[in-house]
């Protein structure tokens, strides 16, 4: 399954990766019941590798232990290196 997750992102890369983190499940899914985690975070980018490298954090995951991400960037797809990358951060309200 890695692989095809990493190879989808060959054929056409979308302009824009939004990720709804505010409050998702994490085990048992999708539908549960199972247990949520809340980050209270929406994340936005160009590169998929580098926003899904971000997302492993929340899990407590580095980017080098998640294969789709080591293999996407096999593929040249995207970053993985968060600190070669600017990462800003906004609080909204």
């Amino acid at each position: 399954m890695a692989h095809c997750i990493a190879d989808i992102n060959t054929t056409r890369k979308p302009d824009l990766f939004i990720v709804d983190s505010t409050v998702f499940i994490i085990n048992n899914g999708p539908f549960g019941p199972g247990e949520l985690l809340e980050e209270h975070k929406i994340i936005a980018g160009t590169d998929p590798v580098a926003i899904d490298a971000y997302c492993s954090r929340f899990l407590d995951y580095d980017e080098d232990e998640v294969l789709s991400i080591q293999y996407a960037a096999e593929l040249n797809v995207g970053e993985p290196n968060l600190a070669r990358l600017f990462i800003e951060e906004k609080t909204l309200g």
